[in-house]
């Protein structure tokens, strides 16, 4: 089990014309029948109210992560103190709910916690979504129960990755429009897996828009193996470079009842205080960024 003090929560509309959504929302965590978490978002507060306000969903085929508690990036979110048992959790305990009829079109939706020590503590997973959110019937469901996973470990086998990132704000860190790769080495320096991040160059500076690539049939891999931990990097191929602001990387393994989701990075620079940039202008191979491997506590 774990205590989490904070929760990010990353949601890629789809990229269809009118998937993004205007509509106020709230983020419900019940814990042993008790709502530890019941946010109430409000992206467009009613004249003469005062709310904490947050940016609305999207814009279509993009992320945001809104935070909660003390988690370290995002959208403004419900700050203040938050504790969350996460052993009693049950498939219906967390729920996104919509309070509008501006539908949401969702892809990925993605809940992580941060517990004491910094340890990444997965939620929940939900790739690939099929329906709307809305609180007109005739559009989709007014809210839906977000996909309970459970944690994986240092010797779990995945064959899925997900990747959210995002980029920081620099006049000189233009989006690249060279290829973009995650990979991943053993610690000798072998290349076990690497997939492109596709149109990474669509993102735009300051956390303004972000992204979640759902990277599947991948040779399984595991955090660890007989060397000890991988290295996960970000390459770029081509003479250009960009500023990282966040990247957050997760394997999935759906051999069980239940996804198994195993953190790999959750990486913020700026608090790291480590180079944020990737790439170069001069030599033609690119300049790869080592990503450290997160620790993590079972949710």
């Amino acid at each position: 089990m774990a205590i989490i003090d904070s929760l990010g929560l990353a949601v890629h509309v789809r990229g269809l014309r009118q998937s993004a959504s205007g509509s106020n929302w709230s983020l419900i965590a019940n814990s042993g029948g008790q709502d530890i978490l019941h946010a109430r978002m409000m992206v467009s507060p009613p004249f003469g109210t005062t709310y904490i306000t947050v940016p609305r969903f999207g814009p279509e085929g993009f992320a945001s992560v809104y935070a909660f508690g003390s988690f370290p990036f995002g959208s403004c979110g419900a700050g203040g103190t938050l504790e969350l048992d996460t052993s009693p959790l049950s498939p219906s305990s967390v729920r996104l709910e919509l309070r509008g009829d501006d539908l949401l079109c969702p892809l990925h939706i993605l809940l992580w916690g941060i517990a004491d020590g910094g340890a990444v503590v997965p939620m929940t997973a939900d790739l690939d979504v099929r329906f709307n959110l809305s609180d007109d019937e005739g559009e989709g469901f007014g809210s839906m129960p977000l996909t309970l996973v459970d944690s994986g470990d240092d010797a779990t086998l995945f064959n899925e990755v997900v990747v959210f990132a995002s980029l920081a704000n620099n006049a000189n860190a233009a989006p690249t429009r060279q290829p973009v790769s995650l990979r991943v080495e053993r610690a000798n320096g072998d290349l076990i897996w690497a997939s492109g991040l596709e149109d990474f160059h669509t993102l735009e500076q300051n956390g303004r828009t972000a992204k979640i690539w759902r990277l599947s049939d991948t040779e399984p891999f595991s955090r660890v193996d007989a060397l000890g931990p991988v290295v996960p990097k970000l390459r770029v191929d081509g003479p250009d470079n960009a500023m990282i602001h966040a990247i957050v990387v997760f394997g999935i393994n759906r051999d069980g009842p239940r996804p198994l989701a195993v953190p790999l990075v959750h990486h913020v620079p700026s608090l790291a205080e480590s180079s944020p940039w990737v790439g170069t202008s001069t030599p033609p191979e690119g300049r790869e960024l080592s990503l450290p491997v997160c620790s993590t506590a079972a949710r």
